[in-house]
């Protein structure tokens, strides 16, 4: 499968790859491969080929042209729409998302990206209140709420007792997401099996194999201010 190219208009410092870490995973709105009007698979311009993929159609996500500033997102119904790839990411690592919530219905999570390989070991969910949260065993919640049809940026680090989640440029909290497991890769929309699904549009997402620095964060702020009006 192809690597899309970054415009030429966003030099290398002026993205997620100019920061102290090189991402393993990173996919953008206008990277997704569409057959027939949905996507089979989004492509990872980190270089890495981690491509998540999706071979059954009704379960494939759609792209919203104009999602955001003008810019394509990946669409995913809350229903049975995900895409999935497995890859080892050991801990700390940090998980860096550009999404929308949809519609939140129901007390349970709606994972907006999960792990690739094993069931259930760490997600970054929204719930019915809404409150952001990242999950690997037990939950590290955010203490603000972030409500639906409203575009956020989000870095979450999983770094055992020292997680972190910030929203928005803006610290939330700090703790135990209740173990050290490394992710088996990555589940987007939903967990790996396809339930918990999230009715969710997402701009970009991006791993990086540690923890992103005060000047990495403040870098990527203001890229998303840039290439997403955020």
């Amino acid at each position: 499968m192809p690597r899309p190219i970054v415009s030429g208009r966003y030099p290398i410092s002026n993205t997620p790859m100019g920061l102290s870490l090189a991402p393993t995973f990173w996919a953008r709105g206008d990277s997704a491969h569409v057959i027939n009007g949905t996507v089979d698979a989004w492509c990872d311009m980190s270089g890495g080929g981690r491509h998540p993929i999706q071979a059954t159609v009704a379960n494939q996500p759609v792209v919203v042209d104009q999602g955001i500033y003008g810019r394509p997102t990946v669409k995913f119904d809350g229903s049975n729409d995900f895409l999935t790839t497995t890859y080892t990411l050991a801990q700390p690592y940090t998980r860096v998302l550009v999404y929308k919530m949809n519609t939140l219905t129901g007390p349970s999570g709606h994972d907006v990206i999960a792990d690739g390989g094993v069931l259930g070991t760490s997600a970054f969910s929204a719930d019915s209140t809404p409150r952001d949260v990242m999950l690997i065993g037990s939950l590290l919640v955010a203490p603000g709420s972030f409500g639906n049809a409203v575009f956020v940026y989000a870095f979450a680090e999983w770094n055992n007792t020292a997680s972190a989640l910030w929203i928005n440029g803006t610290f939330q909290i700090r703790g135990t997401v209740g173990g050290a497991n490394a992710a088996g890769g990555i589940t987007l929309g939903a967990l790996q099996n396809g339930t918990r699904s999230a009715a969710v549009e997402i701009a970009e997402a991006i791993d990086y194999p540690g923890i992103l620095t005060d000047a990495d964060r403040t870098q990527l702020s203001g890229y998303f201010n840039m290439f997403y009006g955020l």
